[in-house]
């Protein structure tokens, strides 16, 4: 599921370079976030996962029924 809580903002002083929205920004403990909001003193990240409450729909393929 789409978690709110997983959308934060940062100061603009906890990054290096240029930041821009749609960019994919990485944290110390390696963990990826889209950029989707960006100000003159904030960051806004989404820290959801990018498939986080689409519908998935999956096709398998039944090998084998054991007792």
């Amino acid at each position: 599921e789409w978690n709110p809580a997983g959308v934060v903002d940062i100061p603009r002083t906890a990054t290096t370079g240029d930041v821009s929205v749609g960019n994919i920004v990485t944290s110390d403990l390696n963990q990826m976030a889209e950029v989707i909001a960006v100000t003159d003193t904030t960051i806004t990240i989404d820290r959801n996962h990018v498939l986080a409450g689409e519908a998935l729909t999956f096709a398998i393929e039944l090998v084998q029924i054991e007792e």
